[in-house]
């Protein structure tokens, strides 16, 4: 299965016991625009600050994110951005606003033909794009697999 991740929940990726280390196991092939990547870069400190992590452990996951997650530059899917801003048009305004900064991962999304791993509920308010929830990627990970995903990076980290 291929999806494409918002940078709410590759933020995630740095907290211990989070969902995404046993999704990442489980065939689960995560793409995501590089803005997200520099997002992240962005609030370094506040991620060391809620995960409780020194600077090497941050980095550590850093380069674990970077190797679990395929960053897309804007050239693979800037063909697609004026398709992905148009599924805001209907809302009101501060909602289009809000759906035009996540454009980037509604693009890649539709130049990917997968659906987008977001736990923002305005992003389902367009219908061009399947959204999933973290919660039911956990259910369509075991379903898919057959067994449950234990949480916790040590716990789900291949030898």
């Amino acid at each position: 299965m291929k999806i494409v991740a918002d940078t709410n929940v590759l933020f995630t990726f740095f907290w211990k016991g989070s969902a995404i280390w046993g999704i990442v196991y489980k065939n689960v092939r995560i793409y995501s625009p590089k803005t997200a990547l520099e997002e992240i870069g962005g609030h370094k400190e506040e991620i060391m600050k809620k995960a409780k992590l020194s600077k090497t452990e941050y980095a550590d996951i850093r380069r674990q994110l970077e190797g679990w997650v395929e960053f897309v530059p804007i050239e693979g899917y800037r063909e697609c951005l004026k398709r992905a801003a148009g599924l805001a048009g209907g809302l009101a305004e501060k909602e289009r606003e809000e759906m035009l900064d996540d454009a980037d991962f509604l693009a890649l999304s539709i130049k990917l033909d997968c659906p987008l791993w977001t736990n923002d509920a305005l992003l389902r308010k367009q219908h061009r794009v399947i959204v999933f929830s973290t919660k039911e990627m956990i259910s369509l990970v075991e379903y898919d697999e057959g067994m449950p995903i234990s949480f916790g990076a040590e716990k789900n980290r291949k030898k």
